[in-house]
């Protein structure tokens, strides 16, 4: 996990966001809605997203939980169709891995008959008209997707989100959807439209001290290395100052 990469110095980091915004508790309680995370490059969007993984991870059951770094450790844009199929894996399957969701058990059976085993794969299509069928079998279901502008197709991603919404709005089932990505996207007046997200935008006053934190820990930790390079102290003040502005985009 991204937590877990950053050490046990950074734990506190970025929990303002679960603990103390009234407007983020107030999305995880309901039954149902969009949240969207915002923030300019360098604010800590994908760790504070990682957080909200772990909150929702303790509160509800985790295997109504799915979730979707895109772009990863990679270069490359993250594709809709690899978002959506890893969020089906993850909701189809039973908290033991052992049990699937019989809607993806009998599309695949019947894919495979059909196509004489040549690729039972299922398509956007396919992925979407599943995961409303597995979210209206689970009742309640948590869907958690990390930066949307590193999706190569973020518009094609954010319909299918809406056709699942859409599909089961006359169902008793419930949805939450949980969205970060850069401050200005082309999609913004659509997801406001179609999903009607609740916004928490990420102002520095915010991120600070996170970052400050990290710029400072990771400067001591130089330095306790075995031939550290000397640098005054006013040297690394301004090094820490720059940097923290850099961070925070000012």
């Amino acid at each position: 996990m991204i937590r877990a990469k950053l050490g046990s110095s950074y734990s506190r980091n970025g929990r303002w966001l679960v603990e103390y915004r009234s407007d983020y508790v107030q999305r995880r309680e309901a039954t149902a809605g969009t949240l969207w995370l915002k923030g300019t490059v360098g604010t800590g969007k994908t760790s504070l997203v990682s957080i909200v993984i772990e909150d929702l991870g303790e509160k509800f059951e985790s295997d109504s939980l799915a979730f979707f770094y895109c772009g990863g450790l990679t270069a490359t844009k993250s594709e809709p169709l690899t978002v959506l199929r890893s969020l089906l894996a993850q909701l189809a399957c039973s908290d033991n891995g052992i049990d699937i969701s019989e809607h993806v058990r009998h599309l695949y059976e019947s894919r495979e008959q059909r196509l004489q085993r040549t690729n039972p794969r299922a398509d956007v299509r396919d992925c979407t008209e599943l995961l409303s069928k597995v979210v209206q079998e689970r009742v309640s279901a948590i869907i958690v997707v990390d930066g949307l502008d590193e999706c190569s197709r973020p518009m094609e991603l954010l319909d299918s989100f809406s056709k699942i919404i859409a599909e089961i709005g006359n169902d008793n089932a419930q949805l939450r959807i949980f969205l970060s990505s850069r401050m200005d996207v082309e999609e913004q007046k659509w997801m406001e439209e179609f999903l009607q997200p609740k916004i928490i935008s990420i102002i520095s006053a915010e991120t600070s001290d996170d970052i400050r934190t990290f710029i400072h820990t990771e400067r001591n930790k130089a330095s306790r290395r075995p031939d550290p390079t000397i640098i005054p102290h006013a040297m690394t003040q301004d090094m820490e100052n720059s940097l923290f502005r850099l961070a925070s985009g000012t």
